[in-house]
Parts: C-alpha cells; sequence; structure tokens
C-alpha cells in the first residue's frame, strides 16, 4: 500500500540537485489539475480554500501526496500562476520517489498517543524531480529566412503555409498553444531600388490571426509585392515570447496570350498596352519575367504597369495586379472617349468662340450680308478615337485660341476667327477641322503619341 508523505521538488541541473523555493508548481494527478506553491522553505502548500489564488500567501495547507504516483507537473517562478490552459502545454510525466529523511523541525510532526507516553509520527517526505528550466523561445521554421515567395501570372497572390516550433518546450507542446500571428509587406520603390520609382510608401498589414497549433496557413486580401515581415507570438508559462522572419513577394510578367485575351476586342487599348510597356506589368521580361519591382515610368512621374497608371496615382492593387492595371486602363481610355465624344458641341457654348461667332456675322452684316449659323461639326469616329488616345495620354499644356487644352484636332482658322464652309441659300457656315501639328504641341509628354499608339503592333503571344 502507497505510504503517504509530504513533498520536496528538487530542481535536477545536470546532476545538480536544488530544492524548489518560491516558486509556483503545476499539478495534474489522474486528470484533476492543480496549482500548488513551494514557499520560500521549498515546503510544497496547497490553496487553502480562501484568498487571492494568485497570493502565495493563500498557500497555506501542507500539501501530502503518495510515494509511486504517476503525475504530470510543471513550474514557474512568476509572480503570480499561469493559467490552467498555459500551463499544461508545459507538462512533463514524473513519479513521486522516497525523499530525504527530514528533520521534525523542517514541518510540525503529528502528535499521536501511543502508551504510557506521547510519540511523534514523522511523515515520510516524497520527492520529485523536475529538469532545470530552460528560456523558452520561437522558431519559425517556415518560411525560411529571405525566401521569395511570386504574385503568378494569373494573377494570384502567394498562399504561405507558416510553422513554429517551442525551443525548449516538451514534444508536442505546440498543438496545446495558442498563437497570434502578423503578417506586413512594405515597399518603398525609390528606396527600394526600383528604376525611376517614386519615394512613395505601400504597404499592406494583414488583420492579425489566432491560431492554435503550430502551423497557420497566410492569406493576403488585396495585391501587394515587396518586403515581406511575418510574427508569431504566444504567452508561455507567463511570459510573451516572439519571433519573426522576412522575405520577399515578387511580381510575375503575365503570359501576353492571357492578357490579350483580357483585352478583348479592343484594338486601341491593346496598342496603348503594348507601346507604354511592351506588355510588362514587372521590370523583367514579357511572358512570366520576375522582379519586385514594377515597371515605372521613364518619366520619374510615377506611372506604373502595363497601362502605366500615372493620374490619378495608381493604388497598390494596380502597382501590383496587371490585372487591377488593365481595368484602370480600360476605364481611363473609356473616359477619354467619352470626353472626346463630347468636346464639339462643348467647344461651341465657349464664350470666346460665340464671340468669334458674333464678329463673323458683324463684318457680314457692315458688307450687307446676312447672319450665319455656324456649325461646329461633330468629329468622325476616326477622330473620336485619337483624340481619346490623346487624352489617355494627357493633352499637354498647350491651350487652343478659345482657352481650353489643345487636342488632337482643331479649327481651321481665318485669323481671329474660324474659317467657315458658307451655303448662302441656308446661311449656315460650317466649321472645319485639321489635326494640330506635331510641331505645334510643345514638348510636354510625348508631342507624337497618337502616331506612336496607332503604330505600334502588339503581338498576341
Amino acid at each position: 500500500m502507497a505510504s503517504t508523505c509530504k513533498l520536496m521538488v528538487v530542481v535536477n541541473d545536470n546532476g545538480l540537485l536544488t530544492k524548489l523555493a518560491s516558486a509556483w508548481i503545476y499539478w495534474r494527478d489522474q486528470g484533476a489539475f492543480q496549482v500548488l506553491r513551494a514557499d520560500s522553505q521549498g515546503v510544497i502548500r496547497a490553496f487553502s480554500g480562501s484568498g487571492d489564488a494568485a497570493d502565495p500567501g493563500s498557500y497555506g495547507q501542507l500539501f501530502l501526496t503518495e510515494e509511486g504516483r504517476q503525475v504530470d507537473v510543471c513550474m514557474t517562478q512568476t509572480a503570480a500562476p499561469v493559467t490552467q490552459k498555459d500551463a499544461e502545454a508545459f507538462l512533463l510525466p514524473r513519479t513521486v520517489i522516497h525523499g530525504l529523511s527530514e528533520d521534525s523541525a523542517t514541518e510540525p510532526s503529528v502528535i499521536a498517543p501511543g502508551g504510557a507516553t506521547n510519540t511523534i509520527r514523522r511523515v515520510p517526505l516524497g520527492r520529485l524531480d523536475v529538469p532545470a528550466p530552460l528560456p523558452l523561445t520561437l522558431n519559425i521554421v517556415a518560411p525560411t529566412a529571405n525566401q521569395q515567395f511570386l504574385i503568378d501570372p494569373t494573377p494570384a497572390m502567394p498562399t504561405i503555409q507558416a510553422k513554429v516550433k517551442v525551443v525548449n518546450a516538451p514534444a508536442g507542446a505546440e498543438t496545446r498553444i495558442n498563437f497570434t500571428w502578423e503578417v506586413e509587406v512594405r515597399f518603398n520603390p525609390s528606396t527600394d531600388g526600383c528604376a525611376n520609382g517614386p519615394s512613395r510608401n505601400f504597404a499592406l498589414v494583414v488583420p492579425s490571426a489566432q491560431q492554435l497549433g503550430d502551423s497557420h496557413t497566410i492569406t493576403f486580401p488585396s495585391f501587394i509585392g515587396g518586403n515581406l515581415l511575418i510574427k508569431v507570438s504566444a504567452v508561455l508559462l507567463g511570459q510573451k515570447v516572439t519571433a519573426q522572419v522576412t522575405g520577399t513577394i515578387l511580381g510575375a510578367n503575365p503570359q501576353i496570350a492571357s492578357l490579350r485575351a483580357a483585352i478583348g476586342a479592343d484594338d486601341t487599348l491593346a496598342r496603348i498596352g503594348f507601346h507604354e510597356s511592351g506588355y510588362r506589368q514587372f521590370a523583367a521580361a514579357t511572358n512570366g519575367g520576375t522582379n519586385v519591382c514594377p515597371l515605372w515610368s521613364g518619366d520619374r512621374l510615377g506611372g506604373v504597369g502595363i497601362f502605366q497608371l500615372t493620374n490619378p496615382a495608381p493604388t497598390v492593387e494596380q502597382a501590383w495586379s496587371w490585372a487591377a492595371n488593365l481595368a484602370a486602363g480600360r476605364a481611363h481610355l473609356h473616359a477619354a472617349r467619352a470626353t472626346a465624344h463630347a468636346f464639339p458641341h462643348q467647344l461651341a457654348g465657349r464664350p470666346v468662340f460665340v464671340s468669334a461667332v458674333a464678329t463673323i456675322n458683324a463684318q457680314r452684316a457692315a458688307s450687307g450680308h446676312a447672319a450665319l449659323t455656324v456649325v461646329i461639326p461633330p468629329w468622325t469616329a476616326a477622330q473620336e478615337e485619337d483624340d481619346a488616345i490623346r487624352g489617355y495620354n494627357g493633352y499637354g499644356s498647350q491651350h487652343d485660341v478659345f482657352g481650353g487644352v489643345l487636342r488632337e484636332f482643331r479649327l481651321v482658322m481665318n485669323g481671329n476667327v474660324p474659317a467657315l464652309n458658307v451655303n448662302e441659300s441656308t446661311r449656315v457656315g460650317t466649321a472645319m477641322w485639321e489635326r494640330v501639328p506635331v510641331a505645334a504641341r510643345g514638348t510636354s509628354g510625348d508631342p507624337n503619341y497618337v502616331n506612336n499608339v496607332n503604330n505600334a503592333n502588339p503581338p498576341t503571344s
């Protein structure tokens, strides 16, 4: 029959035995968990049942167990005990063995009647050995340091399988620990070495996630490339510990066949994309070439990607996703087409044009001719498309004689008034359009942009 015993916990540091004192002991016996306290003398005591369970002074009841008892145990020397949940990951199987003989002065002995005089019954002392505590640290074993990941040509952000190990913990402890994972990607094209890159901070902070166990799948809610930082933290026996690893997310250029399929039948859009970038979203070869740097515009104005989006400043997604870049380029060209379609009608209402018509009719009245209705003809479909191409790139800083930006076409002028084809029978004067010569466009942007786009010969694969 197993004998009841008091308990001494001994720390075994490579054979050097030290009695544990002023520490918390976490004890599980046949599934029942409790917190014990080793007092300053090394006496193991249980919670008295009243008071603050986090206060060592509330542990006054002498703890008794049995020699040969199979238990799971761990210890901390924290100011307050850790929770059962935190402790259970670090419990180690141990056996209570026979301890050293103990002087009765160490702990009040049991006085029992026995014959003519009282006798002293000493309670045996059991011993429980625990290993010397080693520092608990975290080690991210996957991904490895400086590992590279890829925004693939689809495009799709990478999915990263992360894994952490608790160093100096019992085998399998990770399966019972909640880890907090934090992920962020940051990139500054200028300071991170991109040719022509703007000094602009791009960032994506992934919402933190708590995960029970050593593995975590990292997904990204939106597109971004650059400098990857993965952090993991956990509270281990009352202490917060962290680890981190860095890596890089690169981008891959689309397959041209996939890009052309996404562009569809819009020939002008296909020509613009090819002229702007050679169908490269990133500063790498076409058809799958990779780089951490998106392709930035040579004018250093922050244009980026296949369609060299510049104004408004491109979003993070437009810089790292060719599909988002294409969508924005398509929308930009669509807006330029709408503007081109509306322009002739808008020009007719400009005060300077209205004044020029009044001047024409005043001159006619002075020479005995009836007033004319002056008409500005709409652009042909080809003219609208060319003006939309000009608008896609920007009209530049030059202005026409009517106070607006210089478009791809302007009215033919006769001195300070529009030249007209006059039908005297209907008294209608029709203005005429002419293409603005490249030499008249100044040096802002690409004066020959429309010709360059129209002469582009984009591949289909």
